[in-house]
């Protein structure tokens, strides 16, 4: 129905009819599709004080009839992202000129700050948040299927990001890493040796025991080295920087298509969201997945460069407590550098939180902490020979409860997650690089798969990319929770619980994990 229209018989009887009668047709007319658009009212009543006699509204009737569909494209073109409308907050408004656009639209301020916004918001077809590993190889999965599938990455950081020092990957890594192009994996092979080997040995009683962490091929890479791989494989402008994702929603005057609102004002309207932003994730909050965990142990990471080369053999070299209040690992790279690691239980938080600021003061920590430990000479000047610019401190190693991956929600819409923002998990078993490569094969062959690349409506597009996504959720929820699982177990073995609780983990562990490098030969298929 048309608004009522408020008649004041103490105004003046000489105004145009003509002139009138659009002002009050272009009010109904916004008035309606404000009220289609389920819009909440604004902030000001919709006031028309107007005089009009009987004949004059007669006339407006004629007015309408001939001029309704001029009016309504204009308001149309006009209001198609208004959220609200603001008209004259008191009197009577009478525009002089109809032909000027300029003094109607300040007569009739229809642009509002929800408007403004979506005017100057970028569209895409496919936004990644998040420019990790993750991140980077999803879109590079994208990218190398047969479609050519076009998306862009949104990176928080002014620059690609290489904390951590290295990342292991295992055989089922570097097969996800073969879908993405030999050009990358065997460069990456080219910088990163195999490894032989892997022992544990007890600092309390001196043994060794071999305990080798998968089957088939295994090396430590550099983060650097697998981020700029995956980087320069993409198209030139894929990934944009200083882009830093504060919230999302689902707005149904878009089509219900994802709104990306970024620090600094920006807007970014996308048909799919990708969420790879980490542990912390903001998509993961939207999509409704639970915080994550902490388990007791924080860790140090960082690398050592041997200019003149080093002695160690190719083999991954762990040193522990009895008690299990620190864990130290080496690992050779090449033939020049050498990733290590630092696990201990947490004691100050407060002063550990400290930390992550000072990287000279997080390596005198630890060289500190495994002196009193009586960790072996050369361990220790290791890490003091260590570049300082690559050392990282996590407080309280993160992880997702494998139950909240049993039932959790990874999908909204047309948005989903991958990578640590789906599965953060623990470093005990070296997976978790690995699985969000095999996130981001998975991801792109089902999204290939529903016809991406190809020509369809939104209303098609949007229940074909939901499918798909369903798609992957269920394939990857078999995976993950097994390989998190399994992951938490070793974890909370590591952390040196009560004998009673060993023993219970221990056995599940031998029910459930009776192949205990299985998952390392898992083959998340071709794209």
């Amino acid at each position: 129905m048309n608004p009522e229209i408020q008649v004041d018989g103490n105004k003046d009887k000489n105004l145009k009819s003509c002139k009138r009668t659009l002002s009050i047709r272009l009010a109904q007319v916004c008035s309606k599709k404000y009220h289609t658009m389920g819009i909440s009212k604004p902030h000001h009543l919709l006031q028309f004080n107007l005089l009009a006699s009987q004949e004059e509204r007669e006339g407006e009737e004629e007015v309408t009839r001939k001029r309704k569909n001029e009016d309504f494209a204009e308001v149309r073109s006009r209001g198609k992202r208004m959220k609200k409308v603001e008209v004259a907050k008191e009197g009577n408004v009478e525009i002089e000129n109809e032909d000027n656009e300029e003094e109607t639209e300040k007569n009739f301020p229809l642009s509002t700050n929800r408007e403004r916004e979506m005017e100057g918001a970028e569209e895409h077809d496919i936004v990644i948040v998040g420019g990790g590993i993750s991140g980077l190889a999803t879109a590079l999965a994208l990218h190398r299927n047969r479609k050519g599938i076009k998306s862009v990455v949104l990176e928080r950081a002014d620059s690609l990001r290489i904390e951590g020092g290295a990342i292991g990957i295992l055989a089922n890594g570097w097969r996800a890493l073969d879908q993405l192009g030999l050009s990358v994996s065997n460069h990456l092979r080219q910088k990163a040796a195999l490894n032989q080997r892997s022992f544990v040995i007890s600092l309390d009683n001196g043994t060794q025991k071999e305990v080798p962490l998968g089957v088939g091929e295994g090396r430590c890479v550099k983060r650097g080295d697998l981020i700029n791989a995956l980087a320069d494989a993409l198209p030139f402008g894929t990934i944009h920087f200083g882009c830093s994702v504060i919230s999302v929603e689902l707005d149904s005057s878009v089509n219900s298509f994802p709104i990306l609102h970024l620090l600094g004002g920006k807007t970014i309207i996308a048909k799919i969201v990708i969420g790879c932003d980490g542990g912390r994730s903001e998509i993961g909050k939207f999509v409704g997945l639970k915080p994550t965990r902490q388990f007791s142990h924080s860790a140090v990471r960082g690398l050592t460069s041997y200019p003149k080369g080093h002695t160690f053999k190719h083999e991954f070299i762990r040193w522990k407590k009895n008690d299990s209040s620190v864990l130290t690992g080496r690992i050779p790279i090449d033939e020049k550098y050498v990733y290590w690691f630092v696990a201990f239980k947490s004691s100050s938080s407060q002063a550990e939180e400290t930390w992550k600021d000072d990287q000279e003061l997080v390596r005198e920590k630890t060289t500190e902490l495994l002196s009193v430990n009586k960790f072996p000479k050369e361990v220790i000047e290791m890490i003091n020979k260590s570049e300082v610019e690559s050392i990282s401190f996590t407080h309280r190693l993160k992880y997702r409860a494998p139950w909240d991956l049993v039932f959790g929600s990874f999908r909204k819409g047309t948005i989903t997650v991958a990578g640590d923002a789906l599965h953060v998990m623990g470093p005990f078993l070296g997976q978790g690089g690995s699985a969000g490569l095999e996130d981001a094969i998975v991801l792109a062959r089902r999204l290939s798969k529903a016809g991406l690349g190809g020509e369809m409506d939104d209303e098609m597009m949007k229940k074909r990319v939901g499918e798909a996504m369903d798609d992957y959720i269920k394939e990857r929820r078999i995976r993950l929770v097994g390989l998190s699982t399994q992951t938490y177990l070793t974890g909370m073995l590591i952390q040196g619980p009560q004998l009673f609780v060993k023993i219970f983990i221990i056995l599940v562990m031998n029910v459930l994990f009776r192949d205990a490098r299985g998952h390392s030969k898992y083959d998340c298929g071709q794209l």
